[in-house]
Order: structure tokens, then C-alpha cells, then sequence
């Protein structure tokens, strides 16, 4: 609990062009994912960065759900990371 930790996604050639766009997703309970974790800011966190750092508020069980949408074919895929949280 309290330490940071982050989410990164990697795609193939990087992210160098921006192609990439990472996304919370809209179907998330923002205000129960928000209860259990805090959002970390960190200079040069971008959306085009596909960095999410967190940091836990308590113990227990989450869920990140994203989207991650490929600006050149328009494609994009929702996925979700389940974080368990020790004491």
C-alpha cells in the first residue's frame, strides 16, 4: 500500500509517432476505482506515453479498464487489469 506502481503498454516500433492512444475506459465505476487507487502524475505522462502510474490507498482487489485505440486503422481494444492489493 502507498507505494507506486505502473501500467505500460508496449507495442511493436514503440510509440514513437503516436500512433497509439491509451484511454480509461468509459465503462469503468471511476469513483470505486478511484476510492481504492490514486492517479500518480509524473512530467512527460502523456496518453500517447501508454504509461498509467497508480498508487493503492488500501487493501483489496481492483480492476483497470482501458481502451487502446490505433490512430491509423481507427481499430481499438478494451481490455482490463485485475491488481490485487497486500496490506
Amino acid at each position: 500500500m502507498g507505494q507506486e506502481f505502473e501500467i505500460r503498454f508496449e507495442m511493436p516500433g514503440e510509440n514513437s509517432s503516436g500512433r497509439y492512444i491509451l484511454n480509461e475506459a468509459l465503462y469503468q465505476d471511476l469513483p470505486k476505482f478511484m476510492d481504492q487507487f490514486a492517479a500518480v502524475g509524473r512530467d512527460g505522462l502523456t496518453p500517447e506515453s501508454l504509461i498509467e502510474v497508480l498508487r493503492a490507498k488500501k487493501p483489496g482487489k481492483g480492476v483497470y479498464k482501458y481502451v487502446l485505440i490505433d490512430r491509423e486503422t481507427s481499430l481499438f481494444h478494451k481490455g482490463e487489469i485485475k491488481i490485487e492489493i497486500q496490506p
